[in-house]
């Protein structure tokens, strides 16, 4: 853009993928962080950087977002731009979650995510306190100072790590391996002589050393007592990551579907009689009642009732048919792409279906309609029962 922003344009296939971006500010600090990191010096890359520099300081005093002003700290930390990043920092420092000797930033006015059984933060709260702990992180000199600040953030993300060292998505694991490997590198002991003492009252010990011929290896331990007390003492010069994970299987409660689904046959009758060779109809009415204001695609499965075929590309009559992306014809009956479908809107399909006269069916079941949100884990199925004037 003229300002030196860059716009956004388009549309996600998965808006699970959008991550912080809401705006032309989050978009141009993304592709600008990413320019300075590729730290390409040629003439024609310095001035689309530099105009988008200029643009972003222009607009960091209207931005709100606790997202954009992380993403934001840590462009201006690359830019090595000093001024904006202190301001920047300092409204960070305002909005800052402090708890327990731990530190991170949150949403606003967002609800937390449901994890059933667990809770963890939510991804994009993972990823903004990431990018604040970059910003601290990647200056050319690190003063000790920024190195002390960036102790409780270390900890509040190590805690959010589940049992195979990574986070919630692609996205923040992403962003926050990058920062605590950072982090890592910074407070790297060359010759480290540590030691972890694990026991319990019943009598279990374990002892772990760490030097430098195993400092980057995994240590762990299987303990015999689960629930159990144990105490843990840590002795040493170097920095250590003690992680404790516990598995185990519970049943899932049912979810309410995000989909409702209707289907009815409609028979092609003359005189009150089914015809030979007749095609006939079955509608199909889908509608997304879930959380998000839209859905990503739609995948529509229809699986046709005993004694039945559906017909190639009918869906093409259907009302809407410019909400349909495309049909497979596969082993169970018929898949159907439909685009986005927007809260509450009903969409319907219409389908042709042929019986079958060669062979007569008997003990006839019904079809089965299952419609799911490609990207996410929002699905419904429905029967569409045979009437009468079959059987």
């Amino acid at each position: 853009m003229e300002s030196g922003c860059f716009t956004c344009q388009g549309r996600l296939f998965n808006n699970a993928l959008k991550g912080g971006v809401d705006d032309s500010v989050s978009l141009s600090a993304y592709v600008t962080t990413a320019l300075l990191e590729l730290g390409n010096n040629s003439p024609k890359l310095t001035g689309v950087t530099d105009r988008a520099l200029y643009c972003l300081r222009d607009a960091l005093e209207t931005v709100n977002s606790s997202y954009t002003l992380s993403l934001l700290a840590y462009t201006f930390t690359l830019a090595q731009d000093k001024l904006a990043r202190e301001k920047t920092l300092q409204r960070l420092e305002e909005l800052a979650v402090k708890e327990d000797g731990l530190t991170h930033w949150r949403r606003q006015q967002e609800p937390e995510e449901e994890h059933g059984y667990w809770w963890r933060a939510p991804s994009a709260e993972v990823e903004m306190t990431a990018y604040v702990l970059l910003a601290l992180l990647s200056q050319p000199q690190v003063p000790t100072s920024d190195l002390d600040r960036a102790v409780p953030i270390v900890r509040w993300l190590v805690k959010q790590r589940n049992s195979y060292g990574g986070f919630a998505s692609t996205q923040d694991t992403v962003v926050a391996l990058h920062a605590l490997s950072l982090y890592a590198e910074l407070t790297h002991v060359a010759d480290p002589r540590s030691s972890v003492s694990v026991s319990s009252e019943s009598g279990f010990h374990q002892e772990f050393h760490i030097n430098s011929s195993n400092q980057l290896l995994l240590q762990s331990q299987t303990l015999p007592e689960v629930p159990g007390e144990y105490t843990v003492e840590v002795t040493g010069t170097s920095c250590l990551l003690l992680q404790t994970s516990l598995r185990y299987n519970t049943p899932l409660r049912k979810e309410e579907s995000a989909f409702t689904i209707s289907a009815q046959m409609v028979p092609s009758l003359v005189d009150g009689k089914v015809v030979e060779g007749s095609q006939h109809r079955l509608d199909i009415n889908v509608s997304y009642t879930g959380e998000r204001p839209v859905t990503n695609t739609v995948l529509l499965n229809v699986a046709a009732p005993s004694g039945f075929s559906l017909v190639r590309d009918s869906w093409q009559n259907s009302r809407d048919s410019a909400m349909i992306g495309h049909s497979e014809i596969n082993s169970q009956g018929v898949a159907i792409s439909m685009r986005p479908i927007q809260r509450q809107m009903a969409m319907p399909v219409s389908l042709s279906l042929l019986m079958n006269w060669k062979v007569p069916t008997t003990n006839t079941q019904p079809g089965t309609v299952h419609v799911i949100d490609y990207y996410e884990n929002e699905s419904d199925i429905s029967e569409c029962d045979i009437p009468e004037e079959f059987k």
